[in-house]
């Protein structure tokens, strides 16, 4: 499902044009296709291409491993304390953005 880029930069927490630059290689390697939206050409979209979601899917299985591998380490109250603090961090009212509101799917 493709993504607009003002949203996807909104949830990575950057500056659009910093997630144009960052997306370049990503592109370039064939694993996201950036294309005009049909109502509005001037606006953009991320979708993952066939390889994108093929890589995707190698990954979260690695990130699940190296989440469950710092979970072991420092258990799992501790492991949700910290991202509790990271959130609280992320969603500070001076940066103007709402992290657990970000609606950013890579299918």
């Amino acid at each position: 499902m493709p993504c607009s880029q003002s949203d996807l930069a909104a949830a990575l927490v950057v500056e659009r044009s910093a997630l144009g630059r960052n997306l370049r290689p990503l592109e370039r390697e064939g694993l996201i296709a950036i294309v005009a939206g049909e109502a509005d050409g001037r606006k953009r979209f991320v979708a993952l291409t066939a390889a994108g979601l093929e890589k995707h899917a190698v990954a979260e299985v690695q990130w699940r491993e190296a989440q469950g591998n710092f979970l072991a380490v420092i258990g799992q109250e501790e492991g949700s304390s910290i991202r509790d603090r990271m959130l609280a961090i992320a969603e500070n009212p001076l940066l103007s953005v709402n992290v657990r509101s970000a609606t950013v799917s890579p299918r």
